[in-house]
């Protein structure tokens, strides 16, 4: 009987793990999701949007550096949707999120905008780390 009952918990608690892990799977796929989405918007935004090279010579930066920054962004969202890239990307996301909000900062700006992203693509590799 003893056996048994630690031969059930012990598959109970496979089983539990096992489920928990695919939850946390799909949390990380769904918040690389989002990334992609948010930055590759954000990327096209760059290219697309008014006056992006006045807001970012008013910055500090060189007359078209806004088709830098919206080519980085994309790629970024690209390669955090490749498993094989994640990595890379989640990279790229984090360090354009801390240059905007040095950028910011040193332009007395709200900072806060950043932030979020900067924390979910921490969140992500943290998930898919192994």
């Amino acid at each position: 009987m003893g056996i048994l009952l630690i031969e059930r918990v012990s598959f109970e608690s496979k089983v539990f793990v096992n489920m928990k892990s695919k939850i946390i799977n799909y949390i990380g796929w769904i918040l690389q999701g989002l990334l992609a989405i948010q930055f590759v918007m954000a990327g096209i935004n760059k290219f697309i949007g008014p006056n992006m090279n006045d807001t970012f010579t008013n910055w500090g930066y060189p007359d078209n550096f806004y088709l830098f920054a919206g080519f980085v962004e994309i790629l970024g969202a690209i390669l955090i949707v490749i498993p094989r890239f994640m990595i890379y990307g989640a990279g790229i996301i984090a360090f354009t999120m801390i240059s905007a909000f040095i950028t910011l900062y040193i332009n007395g700006q709200p900072v806060g905008d950043p932030i979020p992203s900067l924390i979910i693509a921490i969140v992500v590799v943290l998930i898919r780390r192994k």
